[in-house]
Order: structure tokens, then sequence, then C-alpha cells
């Protein structure tokens, strides 16, 4: 009984609303929730409920609770009611109630609306069988030879024969010798000891040993038998004769959907059926979760929750509830990915190449394979960009909340003064406050995005897909390297702005320029980054395979990008150099003028080159 209420009682139990006909919230505001979830009446919590509702079940075949309503009509209590003491009845007009014995000779009745009743196994699908009742004679058996084990031990003179006496003993001696033999050889602590007869005495062996009588054996038959009852495997009443390491797991597994899961359907229904109104039924359904049960062991979980990562079935936060834990900051969580080797079924197959096409020698052949994979590479990757603006422009926008509240809050202090010095100085302590949260948002996004990329770069040479832990390395320092260039950004044009306007009104020059990031940093956060970690990314695994890194155009380039096109670095040097003024045949704007070093895309705002394994 413990085991089917415990394993009940310590489900979750939620109530659900159909949004439409895919997707469904937890319904929360309806009593019946905390009712089946958390508490099912005044006095009881919901997991005790229903270890008495299942012991009732299993036992006495059916389970019966008085339903308590607000006001609405709505489930808002559930109250065990003793089996023994109710009788279904019908009135004059064949309308099922139920009548429960409170005392002698007096009686309450219950219209069928009021109460739940959940029957087991039955014949009229009004009533359940009693279990006892159909196994009395199997349990009876069990309940008698554990009587007999307990007797035995408790007595413990199992000499299992008689002495007999060549004369005829008197009174006296035979107490004398019935004493002395209690003495010697009563108790567990004294049996198997050795008995000195006198007097002629011979002792006479009767009956068998406990191990010839196949106690043992009849032991574990009756535990069988309890297990054939309950519709349990043996190894839940710590029989583990027949369960090995490897198949325990399975038998946990059949455990639930064989044994479990009815019951759980048998609850479920019954709910939905006396628990909800007529109206609520279209709308609310009740579910207990077994998916906790079936989770097997970690790698086998794991596993099965990475395939349906990687085929958009679920996101890193829908993985993280299921463990248990809290989702990530930022939008990053809520990304779905895609396979992007995938295409859907009703699309138009590809042209196949012609057939009269020359054959190519085979090392050109290589090189032109090797091509393709790269171009193929380059695209995949460039998609998996444009998928992740979104998250980076959301992402970007929870920073400016944040960034704009904080700032503001500094203007109120110190431009009501036009205190310049006192708003640089009070921006540069905010700032170093801030970066946490800064960095905290790019490193979870770009964990995403990074994890999405990896497998495109390594499938390009060839590598393994598996990440190493120097990548995970790589992503936490280049989200401290976009958090440095977001900081030193923000700081730097809020500084102008007040030093170029502090004889006038800095603080509304401050607000406009806030205004100003609302309006296009999204974009352009997002539009850098992509570009940014994807080249980083790709150049990572190139070197990690023994690769040079090409730079490649992509889309509509710019005159400097246009002369950085087929230019190839190896590990350790840049497509640029910081100091460096870069003035390329065509570039009418003058030189770009190079603040850091460009190892790989971007070169510049706006830039959306790429890079390929040279």
């Amino acid at each position: 009984m413990a085991i089917y209420g415990g394993t009940i009682g310590s489900l979750p139990w939620i109530l659900y609303k159909r949004i439409d006909e895919k997707n469904k919230v937890r319904w929360v505001d309806h009593p019946l929730y905390n009712c089946l979830h958390n508490q099912a009446n005044s006095e009881m919590t919901s997991l005790v409920w229903r270890e008495i509702s299942m012991n009732h079940l299993l036992l006495l075949g059916n389970a019966y609770s008085q339903i308590i309503r607000n006001a609405k009509g709505q489930t808002r209590e559930l109250w065990p009611l003793d089996p023994t003491l109710i009788e279904i009845k019908r009135d004059e007009n064949g309308k099922i109630y139920y009548e429960l014995r409170v005392s002698a000779g007096k009686n309450e009745t219950f219209p069928a609306e009021n109460i739940l009743h959940i029957p087991g196994l039955g014949y009229d699908g009004r009533r359940g069988y009693s279990v006892l009742a159909l196994a009395r004679e199997g349990l009876g058996l069990g309940l008698s030879m554990e009587t007999f084990q307990a007797r035995f031990y408790g007595k413990g003179t199992n000499l299992g024969g008689v002495l007999e006496h060549p004369g005829k003993l008197g009174d006296i001696a035979h107490e004398h010798l019935k004493k002395s033999i209690k003495e010697e050889f009563a108790g567990i602590n004294k049996s198997h000891g050795v008995f000195i007869a006198e007097e002629g005495m011979k002792y006479i062996k009767l009956g068998m040993p406990l191990q010839d009588a196949q106690f043992l054996g009849s032991r574990l038959f009756q535990i069988l038998e309890f297990c054939r009852w309950f519709n349990l495997s043996a190894y839940k009443l710590k029989d583990y004769s027949n369960a090995t390491f490897s198949n325990i797991e399975h038998l946990a597994i059949e455990f639930v959907q064989d044994s479990i899961r009815p019951w759980a359907v048998r609850l479920e229904q019954h709910v939905n059926w006396k628990c909800l109104k007529d109206d609520e039924r279209k709308s609310l359904f009740n579910e207990l979760l077994l998916d906790g049960l079936l989770r097997g062991d970690v790698e086998s979980r794991n596993k099965a929750l990475a395939v349906q990562r990687q085929n958009g079935v679920i996101s890193a936060n829908d993985w993280r509830a299921i463990e248990n834990k809290n989702p990530l900051e930022g939008p990053a969580g809520d990304a779905i990915w895609q396979p992007l080797n995938m295409i859907d079924a009703n699309a138009p197959p590809e042209e196949k190449p012609s057939e009269d096409k020359v054959e190519e020698e085979p090392e050109e052949k290589k090189l032109i394979s090797f091509e393709s994979r790269a171009s193929r590479a380059i695209k995949s990757r460039r998609r998996m960009a444009e998928a992740f603006k979104p998250l980076y422009r959301n992402m970007e926008k929870e920073i400016l909340k944040k960034e704009r509240a904080g700032i503001l809050k500094i203007v109120k202090k110190t431009l009501t003064q036009r205190d310049a010095d006192d708003f640089i100085f009070a921006i540069d302590e905010f700032y170093e406050k801030f970066r946490k949260f800064i960095h905290n948002q790019f490193a979870g996004i770009n964990s995403e995005y990074g994890n999405a990329i990896y497998p495109i770069a390594a499938e390009e040479v060839n590598a393994d897909v598996e990440q190493t832990a120097e990548f995970a390395v790589y992503l936490n320092e280049f989200a401290d390297h976009s958090t440095n260039r977001y900081v030193e950004s923000s700081r730097g044009q809020l500084k102008q702005v007040v030093l170029k306007h502090r004889e006038n009104d800095p603080a509304e020059a401050v607000e406009k320029r806030l205004d100003e990031w609302d309006e296009r940093r999204p974009d352009k956060v997002a539009g850098r980054e992509v570009v940014d970690l994807e080249s980083g990314i790709a150049q990572f695994v190139y070197y990690g395979a023994g690769f040079r890194t090409v730079w490649v155009t992509f889309g509509k380039s710019c005159p400097y990008c246009m002369s950085l096109n087929g230019r190839t670095v190896s590990q350790g040097m840049n497509f640029l150099n910081a100091g460096q003024a870069f003035e390329p045949d065509g570039a009418v704007n003058g030189p770009l003028v190079v603040t850091q070093n460009i190892s790989h895309p971007a070169a510049h705002s706006g830039c959306d080159c790429s890079v390929s394994a040279g």
C-alpha cells in the first residue's frame, strides 16, 4: 500500500486550462488546483489524501471523498470517507445517491454529485472488487506463515525430536528434566547446543528442518502472490532474485507504465468528471505528471533531452525546468534550435548535376569539394546568425532598460546642478557594478549561439564536433570582450555628451542620447555580435584543426572589406593591427582607423563578412 500510495502521492497533480488545440497553461487560480497539488482540505495535505484514497482503492476496491464546493460551485476541498460505512443506492427515479452510516441507527445521505467515488476493477461500473476478499486465502497463508515463523523463533526449542527413557520418570524427575532442557536450550542464543543424555535415554529425531520444509521458498512464493494481486514487480517488495543491474531501470519504467499509469488515468478521469462543472470540462483538465518517474539514469536522460534540444522540440530553459533549475537570464534560454541540414518534405528536390559534365582530376575534385563544403558552411552559419539576431536585439533591450534607469537616476542626482564632474565620476561607478549584469547577458546568449555555430564549423574541416573545455573558456573570454566594448562605448558617449553640453542642458542631452540608443542600438549590437562571434568561433575551430583563416566577403561589401577578401592569416596573426590607418583603393571616406587588432570579422560597424578555412 505504501508503494502505490507514496508514489501516487508524490507526483505533481496539475490542473490545466486549454488555450487552443496545441497550448495549455497551469490554472492556479482555480481552487481545485490547490486541492490536488497542495492541500486537499483544512486538515490534510494532498499527499495524505492521495495515500488514504489509494489504500482504500487497493484493499477495499473503492475510494470515496466528500466534495466541498465554494459559492461558485467550484471544488475547494476533498474529505476521504470510510468505504466500509458507505452504501450505494438508487432513489425511486433511478438516481444514484450514497448513504453513510454515521452511528448506530443514524445514516446521512449524499447526492452523487457531492461524492468523488473512484471504483477499482469491478463488475457493474459502480463498485470495485475488494482485493482483500478476493485474495483472502493467499493473503491468509502469508499471515499464517508470519505467525508460524515468529512462534518458531520465539520459542527457540528446536530439538526436533523426543527423549526416550528405558524406565519410568517420577513427577519430580520429569519436572527436573524439563526445566534443565529449557534452561540449557530455550531461545535463539542457546540453540544448537549439545545435549548429554543420562540413564540410558535416547534422542529420537522428529519432523524436518526448516530448510527441508522449503520454508524460504514458500516465503518467496508468497511475495510473488502479493505482487500478482497488486500488479507489481517483485523487486518493488525487495525481492531482487531476478533483477540485474542492466534491467533494473527497465523494471522501474515497467512499474510506471503497467502499474502506476492505469491508476493515474483512473484518478484523472474521475476527478475531471466529478470535481469540474460541465462548462469547466470544456477547457479545464487535470493530469498526474509521470515524467519524473520515467527519467532513467543521467546519461540516458541527457541524451534524450539533447535530441529534443537539437531538433527544436525544447529550449534551454525547458531543459533546465526538467532538471529543476532556474531559467537563464535574457532571451537566449528560450531560443529554439532547428537543424540546418533538413528541408521541408514538400519542397522540390535539388536539381541533379548534368551527367555529361567532364569529371575533374582527383586533386581538383578534392579542392572543389572542400570549397563547396566551405561555401555551405558559411551559408549555414549565416542562416544561424540571422536566426539569433532577434535574440541579441531582445537582450540589448533588456540591458538598455536597466541602463536607462540607472543613468537617469544619476542624471537627477548630479546634472540638476549641471555638475559634469560628479556625473562622470558616478557613471564610472555605475558601469563597474553594471558590468556583471551585461556580462551575464552576453554569456548566456553567446553560449547558445556558440553551441549552434561550433558543429557547423567543425563539420566544415572534418573536426570533432564534441566541444572542448578550451571552447568554454573562449566563450567566457568573448563575453568579457563584448562587455568591455559595450561599457567603453556607453561610458565614452555619455562623457562626450555631458562635456559638450555642460554649459547648456546636459541632462536633456543625456536623455536624448538614451532615446537614440533605444531606437538604434539593438540592431547595431545584434548585427555586430552575430558576425563577430560567428567568425570567432569558426576561427577557433580552424586553428584547433590545424587550418588557417581566410577572410570572405558576404553580401554587399564596402571597399575596405573587398580589399581584405581572400587574405589569409595563421594563428597569432591579425588581418589589421591596432593603430593602423587602413585606406585601400576606392575608400572614398578616407582611412579606416583601427583601434584594436582585427583577427577576424567584423572589421567595422555594419560589416557582414565571414571566414573560411585555408
